[in-house]
C-alpha cells in the first residue's frame, strides 16, 4: 500500500515551543521595555515587560484565539477594524486603563496578544509588536507540497498535513491528502482556485489533478462553517 506522509500532521498546538519562546522573550526590548519574567504552559505562553511602572503583557495562545477580539472589545472605547500588520491579521482596542493588539500568526498556528496596562494609540502597540521581528518566528521545518502540484494550485494558510495514499477511485494513480486549519486566508485561496479553474468545492478539474474538498461540497459553508483554526481537508486526485 502506498502511504507517504510528506509532512507530520499538526495539531491544534501552538507551533512554538516554550524554550524557543523564552529565549526570544529574553532577548526582545520591545520599545525600550526590560524582560521581567515568563509563565509556561501547554496552552500559553506569556512574558511580561517593564519601564518604570508601565508594564506590557505578551501572549501566545492557539490560533482560535484570534476571534476573542470580539468578545473582549465590545467596551473598549477605540477601535480600529482588522487591519494587516506584517502580513498578519491584527486587531487593536483600547480604554483608560489597557490597550491591546491581537495578531493572527498563521505559520505557528498562534494568536499573539500584547497587552499594554495604560492608554497607548495603535501606531505605538504596532511599534511594539514589530519590534519582536514576528518574521523570523518560523513553524517547525518539514511541510512541503509535492512539486507536482504548482504553486497556483496550492492552498494558503496554515497546512497541517499532506499526505500521499493510493488512489481509492477508479481511474486516478494517487492521491494526496491535505489538513488545513480553517481562517480567511484559506478560504480566499480556495476561492481564487475554484475561479481559476471554474470549479466547486465537490470538483473542480486541473491540468494533472482533481480537486475537492472532503469536509463540506459548499462553499458559502467553508466561508461560515467552521471555528477559527478547525480542520478541513482536501483531496487532489492524480489522473493516470
Amino acid at each position: 500500500m502506498l502511504s507517504v506522509i510528506l509532512t507530520q500532521a499538526q495539531n491544534n498546538s501552538i507551533l512554538l515551543t516554550p524554550d524557543e519562546f523564552e529565549s526570544r522573550m529574553q532577548a526582545a526590548r520591545p520599545g525600550g521595555y526590560g524582560f521581567g519574567g515568563i509563565e509556561l504552559d501547554e496552552n500559553e505562553l506569556s512574558a511580561l515587560f517593564f519601564k518604570g511602572e508601565d508594564v506590557i503583557n505578551i501572549r501566545i495562545m492557539g490560533l482560535s484565539h484570534f476571534g476573542d477580539y470580539v468578545v473582549f472589545s465590545k467596551k473598549a472605547q477605540k477601535k480600529s477594524g482588522e487591519y494587516s500588520l506584517q502580513n498578519c491579521r491584527a486587531y487593536y482596542f483600547s480604554d483608560a486603563e489597557y490597550s491591546t493588539l491581537y495578531l493572527e500568526l498563521i505559520p505557528q498556528n498562534a494568536c499573539l496578544t500584547l497587552t499594554a496596562k495604560k492608554p497607548l494609540d495603535q501606531n505605538s502597540c504596532d511599534k511594539l509588536v514589530e519590534s519582536l521581528n514576528l518574521g523570523n518566528w518560523k513553524a517547525p521545518a518539514g511541510i512541503n507540497w509535492p512539486a507536482e502540484i504548482l504553486p497556483a494550485q496550492r492552498i494558503q494558510g496554515m497546512i497541517r498535513s499532506i499526505e500521499k495514499q493510493d488512489a481509492s477511485t477508479e481511474g486516478y494513480a494517487y492521491e494526496y491528502h491535505v489538513v488545513v486549519s480553517w481562517n480567511k486566508t484559506l478560504v480566499e485561496s480556495v476561492g481564487k482556485i475554484l475561479t481559476q479553474y471554474n470549479g466547486g468545492l465537490d470538483v473542480t478539474d486541473m491540468d494533472k489533478f482533481t480537486f475537492i474538498c472532503s469536509s463540506t461540497d459548499s462553499f458559502d459553508f467553508l466561508k461560515t462553517g467552521f471555528r477559527e483554526g478547525e480542520e478541513v481537508r482536501f483531496i487532489y486526485y492524480r489522473k493516470q
